[in-house]
């Protein structure tokens, strides 16, 4: 497809979901933690103030708080709720709430609508319009879309900033050429993780240690790609309120929510091709039946499988932590700490569908993969909508 199509076709999807976001946004009320984070984080602190992390929340990174706060200027709004009304107990806002439920989630709608769009542009890129159209499907029937999509908390620019982050390192992974300028927006978007979520340092340390290990072995390139952006999220992290946790739900629990048991279903059936695809050359069953990855193929997407493993593993890594520091009341570990694993599911769905429709030589076995991924991604839909509709 042409360029200029492809991107007609991609400014219209972006409007698209902008209007859903927005539609979202206008029938969900603006809720505890989203008027907390606006009265007493936002408007209360001078930009200084947020820069210097004096964010009074878990997550003091003052990214997302700087583009509310100037959003918020821009509108001339200010949330409809004193601080003494606050403190008295009057956290529901009834005037002008339609105004707040707009202009609050701004930010995220945007960037929620962000990330979809950016996934969708890569795959019609690199592999075709349905692929693009298949990633787009993914992504509306995942439930941390939905449930974050349309709330003014920072959960909506990290998953965005994380999608560009995979798809600049998929770019890498597979050798596509402009490795510099790559390399340039990959360490914009690490500096720009850092100051979004102190946890984004187990990404950015998944990414540059894969690409130190496969692709660049000069350390000096290093110190802005990780080095640097690792140091913002421990000063973060340093200057972060501390709390206790408890947990409500369990471990998978939480992770499902952002990668379902029907995309580790997937993941688990590339693992297995990946595998034959590795050790059957030369064995003529395999070859007869299965397309095997050549060397190019098998190397970038196995590094990003690999970074996928590795991904999640920083992650339960992190919620092994929590468990060992959770004794007695305090506040839930929530999926939401997770939604950097949401553009790491969607983006692990699409690319291994594609390869997984390819596997078979026969024309019948491609048609039982592609039922499969269906029947997979309507159950997925069907699920989600369910719950949040």
């Amino acid at each position: 497809m042409k360029t200029s199509r492809l991107l007609l076709i991609t400014f219209f999807l972006f409007f698209l979901l902008c209007s859903l976001g927005f539609s979202v946004a206008r029938h969900r009320a603006v809720w505890n933690d989203e008027g907390y984070t606006q009265l007493f984080n936002v408007e209360k602190l001078s930009y200084q103030s947020i820069i210097l992390g004096k964010v009074a929340e878990g997550n003091n990174s003052p990214l997302f708080y700087i583009i509310q706060k100037a959003i918020s200027a821009m509108m001339h709004y200010s949330i409809p709720i004193t601080y003494s009304q606050w403190g008295a107990g009057k956290k529901e806002i009834t005037e002008n709430a339609l105004k707040s439920q707009i202009i609050l989630r701004i930010n995220p709608v945007l960037f929620m609508s962000l990330a979809i769009t950016a996934i969708f542009y890569y795959f019609s890129k690199r592999y075709s319009i349905w692929s693009g159209f298949y990633s787009v499907l993914v992504a509306l029937s995942s439930f941390m879309v939905w449930a974050y999509w349309a709330e003014a908390r920072p959960y909506a620019l990290l998953a965005f900033l994380t999608t560009i982050q995979l798809l600049v390192f998929l770019d890498l992974a597979n050798g596509v050429d402009r490795h510099r300028k790559n390399w340039h927006i990959l360490t914009i978007i690490h500096f720009l993780l850092a100051l979004t979520s102190a946890m984004a340092i187990i990404q950015i340390t998944v990414i540059s240690f894969i690409l130190w290990l496969k692709l660049e072995r000069n350390w000096r390139k290093y110190i802005t790609l990780f080095l640097l952006p690792s140091l913002i999220c421990l000063g973060y992290y340093l200057r972060s309120p501390k709390y206790s946790f408890c947990f409500i739900d369990g471990p998978m629990s939480l992770i499902n929510a952002s990668i379902s048991k029907d995309r580790f279903l997937i993941i688990l059936f590339f693992i297995f091709y990946f595998i034959v695809s590795r050790l059957g050359a030369g064995k003529p069953l395999i070859t007869r039946t299965i397309n095997l990855l050549n060397k190019d193929q098998a190397k970038s997407v196995g590094n990003y499988l690999l970074a996928t493993m590795l991904m999640l593993s920083g992650y339960f890594l992190f919620l092994f932590t929590l468990k060992l520091k959770a004794k007695g009341p305090g506040f839930p570990v929530s999926n939401r700490y997770f939604i950097s694993l949401t553009p790491l599911g969607i983006i692990a769905a699409t690319l291994f569908s594609i390869y997984l429709v390819k596997a078979p030589k026969s024309k019948l076995g491609k048609i039982t993969v592609v039922i499969g991924l269906v029947v997979l991604l309507v159950m997925r839909g069907v699920r989600t909508a369910a719950f949040r509709f």
